[in-house]
Parts: structure tokens; C-alpha cells; sequence
């Protein structure tokens, strides 16, 4: 199987746009979370009052991210076998 070249994919503006939304919140919450201000200088600056970032803070990124989808996987995990309990038993009591 090849994957496409993402260059080249032709996408509807409005999947371009919430993509856009999507990856500008994580962004946003991780420059939050670290207190550092990302910016494009003309175009955008989130969290602006934060610290310039350094490269340590690369691997502290990846460690808060790696914690989140731990949680969110348990959280999960932890749901479906609620929901697969509750089938087996026959529903609420």
C-alpha cells in the first residue's frame, strides 16, 4: 500500500479549516501547559506572555502528551469494559 503525497492531496477548505482548529488548540494548550509562547511572527502568537521556548522543553512536550493518551486510552479501556460488563449481565439492575 503507498500513501499519498500530502502535498499533493486536494482537501475541501472546510476539512483544511477544522484541521487548522484542531492542531492551533493543541498547540495552544501544550503552550499553555509549558508557559511558553509559540509565535509566526506576523501571524499568530499563542500564549504571548509565556517564555520563548528552549529545545528541553521538546521532551517535556512529549511526556505530558504521552501521560494524556494514557489516560485517555484507561479511560476508555475502562468504558468499554463497563459497557461489555453490563451486556453480559444483562443491563442495569
Amino acid at each position: 500500500m503507498t500513501l499519498p503525497d500530502l502535498a499533493t492531496v486536494q482537501a475541501p477548505w472546510s476539512v483544511l479549516q477544522a484541521g487548522a482548529l484542531l492542531l492551533a488548540w493543541a498547540l495552544g494548550a501544550m503552550a499553555l501547559r509549558l508557559d511558553i509562547c509559540l509565535r509566526k511572527p506576523g501571524v499568530y502568537a499563542l500564549q504571548p506572555r509565556g517564555r520563548a521556548p528552549e529545545a528541553a522543553d521538546v521532551e517535556t512536550a512529549l511526556r505530558h502528551t504521552q501521560s494524556a493518551v494514557r489516560w485517555w486510552m484507561t479511560m476508555l479501556a475502562g468504558g468499554w469494559l463497563g459497557w461489555a460488563l453490563m451486556g453480559a449481565a444483562g443491563g442495569p439492575a
